[in-house]
Order: structure tokens, then sequence, then C-alpha cells
């Protein structure tokens, strides 16, 4: 489990967040809106002092974390499903991931990519039969001018 606790600025110190200090336990203080104070003491035993604890600096709040983790998994939602119409539209619906099957994006990314590629070669082949340039990158097309 994860908490994120806000600080005013300033008040962490420095060799916290460098990891120079080792700390054995974290003490928090609550008061609620209420009014009611309690206390939660964490305390690491012996063994486990060892164990590495990671302190982040984030300098936003949680509102706006939560939205832009929001946006970026919508995005990455979006990509999934249109690399999946795709990969049906190549055939390669068996690839698609899901559960049970164990395939990656990854790979199937880099098949539709594979088979576009042989698509736009057989593409260009074939508009070159029939007397059709096809304008390469990086060149001008022959009605433009200098």
């Amino acid at each position: 489990m994860y908490v994120y606790l806000e600080l005013p600025e300033g008040r962490v110190p420095a060799d916290l967040i460098d990891g120079t200090k080792v700390v054995i336990g974290v003490t928090l203080s609550v008061k609620s809106k209420g009014g009611v104070k309690s206390k939660v003491a964490m305390i690491m035993r012996e063994p486990a002092r060892g164990l590495r604890s990671r302190l982040y600096v984030i300098n936003s709040p949680i509102e706006e974390i939560h939205a832009d983790t929001m946006k970026r998994v919508s995005e990455a939602l979006v990509l999934r499903s249109s690399m999946a119409t795709l990969a049906s539209i190549f055939g390669f619906d068996s690839d698609i991931p899901r559960l049970g099957n164990r395939m990656g994006w990854e790979a199937l990314s880099r098949k539709v990519a594979e088979r576009a590629a042989q698509l736009d070669a057989h593409v260009s082949a074939r508009l070159e039969d029939l007397g059709f340039k096809r304008p390469r990158h990086g060149r001008k097309h022959s009605g433009e001018s200098s």
C-alpha cells in the first residue's frame, strides 16, 4: 500500500529525500476535521531495517496526479483499441492480448507494423506497374518549383 502525504514545502529534510538518513519508523499524528486526534506509529522490526524505503518528491496536488494518470490510461486504451482493430484487419485476431493467451501489445504492434510495411511495398509496386510514380520522402514533386 502506498500513502500519499502532503507536507508543507521545506518540511522534509534533504537527507530523507536523498536517502542518506536511515529511517526505522514513522509516527503520524492526525487530527480530523471533527477535532478527533489519533496517533499512528509504524516501526520496522530489526530484520526489516535493511530494506530499502522510498520517498517520492511530488510537486503536484494529488488531484492533478490523478487527472494526469487517468488521461494517460485513456490514451493507452485508445491506442490499444486502434492496434486491436488493425490486428483484426490484418488477420492477427488470435494475437490480440487477452486473458489466457499471454500475448503482448509490443509483439502485436511489431507484427502490425511489418504487415503494414509489406502492404505499402506491394501497393507501391502495383502503382509503379500502372505508370504512377510515388513521391519519395525528401524529394520534391515534379510539379513543384524550387
